[in-house]
């Protein structure tokens, strides 16, 4: 009789937990809009990629290292298109070494969405903003309470199946919190310095060039030219 109740407490276990210790129910879609954009292009603007750069300790945070990153197609050819999504998830993907799913395109939400439920553990998509309607309702959620506004990028969707794949998931809406970011690029922004380093502070001098200023280092000191032109004397 003991053998018999522990064979069937282990079964239980299994069932509940699966191979790996992983459950049944273990799948969390974390969805986010690609940053801010140029009116016109695919690109994203300044604010848009200063948002990219703080995605990383925003996703980390909430939600810890995503699995995989999946983003639409881009466009090839003359002119790329639908790049800004790739461009939003790369310092994520970068930081943390997570790969990219590129193998969708930006309206095959269907066969996303199917994708995504074969899948276990945090996985995050970056996908633009009319779309990720049409994948919540691919992934099961009601049409009527799905839509996100073309002002919105700050959004963030979390998709859960607490009742089971089959079944409908559970959708919950939180926040990047990353709203009002500089409309500046940080590649235009000049390095200084208040006072004179030490030859400890460096070593190898090493010159850039950064936006529109033309910056040097002499005498280990990294100060901007008073006049373009006069480079490095």
């Amino acid at each position: 009789m003991k053998q018999l109740l522990i064979f069937l407490l282990l079964t239980a276990t299994f069932d509940c937990f699966g191979q790996g210790g992983k459950t049944k129910n273990d799948l969390t879609i974390v969805i986010i809009r690609h940053g801010e954009k140029y009116a016109a292009g695919s690109n994203l603007n300044c604010m848009g990629l200063n948002r990219a750069l703080h995605i990383p300790a925003v996703i980390n945070k909430q939600f810890g290292r995503p699995l995989l990153i999946y983003v639409p197609t881009v466009k090839t050819g003359a002119v790329t298109s639908q790049d800004r999504m790739l461009q939003t998830a790369t310092p994520l993907a970068v930081t943390d070494s997570v790969a990219i799913n590129s193998q969708f395109d930006e309206t095959n939400t269907k066969s996303l969405a199917g994708y995504l439920k074969t899948q276990n553990g945090l996985q995050l998509v970056v996908w633009e903003h009319t779309n990720i309607p049409k994948l919540g309702q691919a992934l099961g959620l009601g049409k009527d309470s799905l839509s996100w506004k073309g002002s919105d990028f700050d959004t963030i969707w979390i998709i859960t199946f607490p009742n089971g794949r089959k079944h409908a998931p559970k959708l919950v809406k939180t926040a990047e919190g990353l709203n009002g970011l500089p409309n500046q690029c940080p590649t235009g922004q000049v390095l200084s310095r208040l006072t004179e380093p030490t030859p400890n502070d460096f070593t190898d001098a090493e010159v850039c060039v950064i936006g529109l200023a033309d910056l040097r280092i002499k005498g280990m000191y990294l100060k901007r030219l008073p006049k373009p032109g006069n480079r490095f004397s």
